[in-house]
């Protein structure tokens, strides 16, 4: 084989190789720019995705903060009036060292045997190792009397002789509210209870709903009947009511509770079941506050005077 014969074979051969060679580089930066392309489409439509997600959140986060206003704006309507005498009980509690919780609003339901089940509401309770007591909040303004008609049908000396008194029988309870403009009003009136015979109703049946659900009787609940209007004045002072009623103004209130936890303590031995308790009232949806060792744990998520932010006449 002349050489010229072999150059031409060997380009022959070649050519084969060549050619796949380009086409190979060719496909390689097809695919390069393939790749690029595909990168740059997914950074953008990563880009976008994460713009939409950020607007999303964004959005996400607008309307948490509207419907947790509106929350607030819902939860200060139905404690328009329960915040000012929250706030009192809170700062009594502390000025006498309670450790426990102050519950606002407790909401549960109970069925007696052959009646239907009735919802049944407290406006506050006060639980400590040592305290359980059941606090009917009147936001009444003005003079209160609270006391038990004279048992002769009145005596002429005393506020027993005011006409406005002539439908309370002998020696039932009444509260005769003088307001600051002199008008005044009496309790009970119409459907509404004395506010002594309403407080022990509410506290039997809660003694029994919580009875149901510890397992076991947790002993007397005391009970306390607060005048919590800024110009509520008690007349005569804190008073007791059989065993285990008082009744006071914020004046007063400080005191009260302390003899209320001495007599809890002097008639019960075994403390109060306190952690239990506060799983019981949280499950029912009550705004709760602890205080003393528990203030920092326990923590209400509505802080002192919020009622004020969207009640300007709510009343402490």
């Amino acid at each position: 084989m002349s050489f010229p014969s072999f150059i031409a074979g060997l380009v022959v051969g070649l050519i084969p190789f060549l050619v796949a060679a380009w086409l190979w580089r060719r496909k390689t930066h097809q695919f390069r720019d393939e790749k690029a392309q595909l990168k740059a489409e997914h950074e953008e439509n990563l880009s976008e995705l994460n713009a939409q997600r950020n607007e999303d959140l964004s959005n996400l986060e607008e309307a948490h903060h509207r419907n947790l206003e509106e929350l607030r704006v819902l939860v200060a309507r139905g404690m328009k009036w329960e915040g000012g005498s929250r706030q009192h009980l809170i700062e009594a509690c502390e000025a006498i060292g309670v450790n426990g919780f102050v519950a606002t609003n407790v909401s549960f339901l109970v069925q007696n045997r052959g009646s239907d089940a009735y919802i049944h509401q407290i406006d506050h309770l006060i639980v400590s190792d040592h305290m359980l007591f059941v606090v009917e909040a009147k936001n009444w303004q003005g003079t209160i009397y609270h006391r038990e008609r004279y048992k002769n049908g009145y005596d002429p000396l005393s506020i027993d002789a005011l006409p406005v008194l002539n439908e309370i029988a002998p020696e039932e309870r009444y509260v005769l509210q003088v307001k600051d403009n002199d008008a005044m009003m009496l309790h009970p009136k119409g459907d509404t209870p004395e506010p002594v015979k309403q407080v022990e109703a509410q506290s039997k049946n809660f003694r029994k709903y919580l009875a149901s659900r510890l397992g076991a009787d947790p002993g007397h609940t005391l009970n306390c009947v607060f005048y919590s209007h800024r110009t509520s004045r008690l007349v005569g002072g804190a008073r007791t009511f059989g065993k285990y009623t008082w009744a006071t103004d914020k004046h007063e209130l400080p005191a009260v509770l302390e003899q209320m936890q001495q007599h809890r303590r002097s008639t019960h031995a075994h403390p109060v079941r306190l952690h239990d308790i506060y799983e019981i009232v949280w499950a029912l949806g009550a705004d709760i506050q602890g205080v003393g060792t528990y203030a920092e744990q326990w923590q209400s998520p509505f802080p002192e005077g919020f009622e004020k932010r969207y009640f300007k006449h709510a009343q402490s």
